[in-house]
């Protein structure tokens, strides 16, 4: 059998878009939850669990897009880069 070759850079970059999105959503519902029904809440702690579990996944994906980019261009390479989290210079704040 052999190994997987991983995903194609493109679909890093789909699956970081989306995992990003599926993110915010699960925050707002969180949020929407801890309003009416307090932190310590079991839908709360469940949605909380669910937030971690899928950071946990955008974390070694994100692993995975820059040992699979290594040998590419620089450009290819800062795409792998900002697949699961974005770019961090981007909407910073200046003060």
């Amino acid at each position: 059998m052999s190994k997987k070759k991983g995903l194609s850079l493109a679909e890093h970059q789909e699956l970081g878009a989306k995992l990003q999105r599926i993110r915010a959503e699960l925050r707002d519902a969180y949020s929407q939850l801890q309003a009416e029904y307090g932190k310590s809440s079991h839908p709360c702690k469940k949605l909380d669990a669910a937030i971690s579990n899928l950071d946990a996944a955008r974390c070694e994906l994100d692993n995975f897009a820059l040992d699979e980019n290594l040998g590419r261009s620089a450009e290819e390479k800062e795409i792998a880069l900002t697949s699961y989290y974005g770019n961090p210079l981007v909407n910073r704040p200046t003060s």
